[in-house]
């Protein structure tokens, strides 16, 4: 079996977002667990978002 690991985390603001698409949204959340983990989208073989 494949290892699998939890390398960073993110987290987005709280409350009513009009500033922004739900795509723009999802990416802000993703590249904050990108910089949480000190990695890059190289570094990644495959990524799943759950809510």
């Amino acid at each position: 079996m494949d290892d699998i690991a939890i390398v960073g985390y993110g987290h987005g603001k709280f409350g009513k977002r009009e500033d922004a698409t739900v795509q723009e949204l999802a990416f802000e959340v993703y590249r904050e667990a990108l910089t949480n983990a000190g990695i890059t989208g190289k570094d990644i073989q495959a990524s799943f978002i759950g809510s």
